[in-house]
């Protein structure tokens, strides 16, 4: 090999690095969680029953104050099915007549094929998509309440929520809209799926909310302390399928932003 043979190769594994270093850095910044901004002291309940996340537990991002839940675990309890399509690291979720498409790294899932835009990605962790949790359970048509003294969040149907211990506060459900992304094994979208176990108690929590005599819904955030903070936005829901506000409704309401900082 001549002199500038090997110059020449030496300067192009020099650019092969700095590209991959260059790519690397890009990925730690754009990340919507990092380890230095997450709390895992949060729980789900479905139904009353508590949701085992036996690898990858649901977090706030305190940054945010968003919660983000593995999708398979929480939208299977909800009696969806969850599929998974490797190729384009879609996560497709269906229930009855809805189908929801949500890919990793994307902000814009669509249901029913109507894009929704959210203000914060689907994102893999330890081989699990996860997703925003209010949006998710907007989706599932499944209403909300929140505990702040368990620290946990309820999701299901009112009449089953009724029975459950104390949650202190409630959110009624938006317009449908759903978010999912699961990874695993098998490539296509149908039967080969990442399969998302279900169980445990690492669970994910969602602020309250109230329905006033108004007719307006008020989502409710805790501050550091606890203490509740409402937002108030239409009855019809803060959003529309392109994602920004409706006229009207607080601009501040978005699908991503529901629980408090820890």
């Amino acid at each position: 090999m001549t002199k500038y043979t090997r110059e020449v190769h030496m300067s192009l594994l020099h650019k092969k690095r700095i590209i991959l270093l260059l790519g690397l850095f890009c990925l730690l910044v754009a990340s919507p969680a990092t380890a230095g901004n997450l709390s895992y002291d949060v729980n789900v309940k479905v139904d009353c029953n508590a949701v085992n996340f036996p690898d990858q537990k649901p977090f706030i991002e305190t940054e945010k104050n968003r919660t983000y839940v593995p999708v398979r675990f929480v939208t299977e309890k909800l009696g969806a099915k969850v599929d998974w399509d490797e190729a384009t690291q879609t996560a497709i979720v269906k229930k009855e007549n809805k189908v929801v498409k949500a890919t990793v790294n994307d902000n814009n899932p669509t249901v029913n094929g109507d894009t929704v835009s959210l203000d914060a990605p689907v994102i893999l962790m330890n081989g699990r998509s996860l997703v925003p949790l209010r949006f998710m359970s907007e989706v599932m048509g499944s209403e909300i309440k929140w505990d702040g003294t368990t620290r946990t969040v309820y999701i299901g149907m009112e009449e089953e929520l009724a029975r459950c211990p104390n949650p202190d506060q409630q959110v009624a459900p938006q317009q449908p809209s759903e978010n999912v992304g699961e990874n695993n094994s098998g490539g296509s979208s149908g039967s080969g799926q990442g399969q998302q176990p279900s169980g445990g108690n690492g669970q994910g929590q969602q602020p309250s909310g109230q329905q006033p005599s108004g007719g307006s819904q008020i989502p409710a955030h805790l501050d550091k302390n606890g203490n509740g903070i409402l937002d108030a936005a239409e009855k019809s829901g803060g959003y529309n399928k392109s994602g920004s506000s409706k006229p009207g409704s607080n601009p501040d309401f978005n699908l991503g932003t529901d629980l408090p900082n820890n």
